[in-house]
């Protein structure tokens, strides 16, 4: 699969008002997005857990957990959310792709709008 990023805008979601537009690597191999302490801070998103994550080579560490509203080109969702530390890849992760109902086009590196599966 091709590797590209896309264009964000994250959400505080007690303070609409208060967002940031990021470009993230799309990863569907990451359960959760990643993004870096300092730009969620910045639009005051608060962590409320702290969980282990493993990493690509078996290490096991320990991020805090906080929630935002993730959007991308007129969809938007909330997601959960983990505070990237320096030296962590920021991703959008599989919940966030599946919360805005698209899906990654690595050939023509886009996110295609799909419709959601019901029950």
């Amino acid at each position: 699969m091709g590797i590209f990023s896309a264009s964000v805008v994250l959400k505080n979601p007690a303070h609409l008002e208060r967002q940031r537009e990021v470009s993230l690597l799309v990863d569907t191999g990451s359960l959760f997005s990643w993004v870096s302490a300092p730009v969620l801070e910045g639009i005051g998103v608060q962590p409320v857990e702290t969980e282990q994550f493993r990493t690509i080579t078996g290490a096991l560490v320990e991020r805090r957990i906080g929630y935002l509203i993730v959007a991308y080109d007129g969809r938007s969702g909330a997601v959960n959310v983990v505070f990237a530390e320096p030296g962590d890849i920021e991703v959008l992760g599989l919940t966030a792709l599946e919360t805005l109902r698209v899906a990654p086009d690595p050939v023509n590196q886009v996110l295609t709008p799909v419709v959601a599966l019901a029950v």
